[in-house]
């Protein structure tokens, strides 16, 4: 563990402390964290390097720092008290913080040769998933992604992930989400494969169900982000809007056209390194929906009663989970969505008034606003009523020019868009 990482960026010993973050990382899927509970309204959000708390209420930032690059992955625990953060390029670190006095817990140096691409936490917070990023000099077809799982909360001296293993597909995978209700199973998906991992005992096993157009009679877009559903099932959101459920097979054998996973030393021979295909709960596709315009970057739950849909359109949509269109948030006006998040506090909604209720909403766009959305919102009947509360604006694009007032505590900060 690093103990002069923190806040302030080791005090007295640089020349310079970073005082303000202006803007955040627009375009980081999952980027865009909301921390309220019940007695607090904060966000967390990446800003290059650091990592920022921002107080809403008290218009104040804690700066988490101590990456030596920019962050890339972050990860938040569903009672909002922990955060992680890695990065990507040399001398990487994975970073779990307190979120409450942005302490640093735990560091875990060099994760991975490149660093680390993306990230879950555990439900219960105990565990942390990652996927090593991918060199940007790296070839279509020589390059290696290892996943790998940490118990960041242990007491023993291991430095290392508790299980690792190499994809068995040249198929840079982006996203990584555990099961909510089995936190041994996890689901990763890159442009053009979804894996399904478990991780029983010390086996560590994978299986990736092949689809085509023949499937569901059209063409399938390149995958954009997982998740599993309350009911045993999980989803996956494509660039073209659709969505693809996944049901588990009966059978304990391999299904008709899947890939098992390749052994660590990379052979194809049909089993896994530490476990077999037999132990894995395999799924297949069963169905396809069309449910968006653009790619879904947003594919989660809520409740365990709702799905949420958010992308490229700009809109956030609800569903119950036999995808029955349950709300929408069309109106924002605030450009394609990366993130959604939700409060850990209890809706605040008159049950008389609405059969829709969810957790007080934030969303991260690509335009640089991060807005703020309650469920009551929903009802009301003017488009500017249900754009919600714009709670931080930044650059949407990059910075080519910064100017200070001479006299006057203003910054003027230029970008092309």
């Amino acid at each position: 563990m690093a103990s002069d990482m923190g806040a302030g960026g080791g005090g007295d010993q640089n020349a310079l402390g970073l005082q303000w973050a202006f803007g955040f990382n627009n375009k980081l899927c999952g980027g865009v964290h909301n921390l309220s509970t019940e007695d607090r309204f904060t966000l967390f959000y990446i800003s290059a390097h650091s990592g920022v708390i921002y107080d809403c209420a008290a218009r104040t930032q804690r700066l988490l720092q101590g990456h030596c690059n920019p962050i890339t992955a972050c990860a938040v625990s569903a009672d909002k008290k922990w955060i992680a953060t890695a990065d990507t390029g040399p001398d990487s670190l994975i970073v779990v913080w307190d979120s409450y006095s942005g302490t640093p817990i735990k560091t875990f140096f060099n994760p991975a040769p490149y660093g680390i691409a993306a990230m879950d936490m555990s439900p219960d917070g105990a565990f942390l998933a990652t996927l090593s990023a991918v060199p940007p000099d790296a070839g279509d077809d020589q390059f290696d992604q290892t996943l790998a799982i940490w118990e960041w909360t242990s007491e023993s001296e291991r430095e290392g992930p508790v299980h690792a293993q190499r994809l068995p597909l040249l198929d840079a995978q982006t996203c990584i989400r555990f099961n909510l209700n089995d936190p041994q199973e996890i689901v990763t998906n890159g442009a053009k494969h979804v894996f399904f991992w478990n991780w029983m005992g010390e086996s560590l096993s994978c299986y990736a169900p092949l689809i085509s157009k023949n499937n569901f009679r059209t063409a399938i877009g390149a995958y954009s982000a997982s998740c599993f559903l309350p009911n045993g099932q999980a989803i996956t959101g494509t660039a073209d809007g659709d969505v693809i459920l996944w049901e588990q097979a009966q059978s304990n054998s391999v299904a008709a056209g899947g890939v098992p996973g390749a052994s660590m030393d990379g052979g194809d021979n049909g089993s896994i390194a530490d476990g077999t295909v037999e132990e894995l709960a395999e799924r297949s596709a069963v169905k396809m929906i069309h449910l968006g315009e653009g790619a879904l970057n947003v594919v989660t739950t809520v409740d365990d009663k709702y799905i949420c849909l958010a992308g490229e359109d700009g809109a956030v949509r609800f569903y119950d989970l036999q995808f029955r269109l349950e709300a929408w948030f069309e109106d924002l006006e605030a450009g394609p969505i990366t993130s959604v998040s939700f409060s850990a506090a209890a809706p605040n909604v008159d049950p008389s008034r609405l059969d829709f209720s969810v957790p007080d909403i934030v969303v991260g766009t690509r335009n640089a606003y991060i807005v703020g959305l309650e469920a009551i919102v929903f009802e009301e009947v003017e488009p500017e009523a249900r754009r919600g509360t714009l709670l931080v604006q930044g650059m949407s694009d990059e910075v080519h020019g910064i100017a200070t007032h001479p006299s006057q505590p203003y910054v003027v900060i230029a970008s092309y868009r």
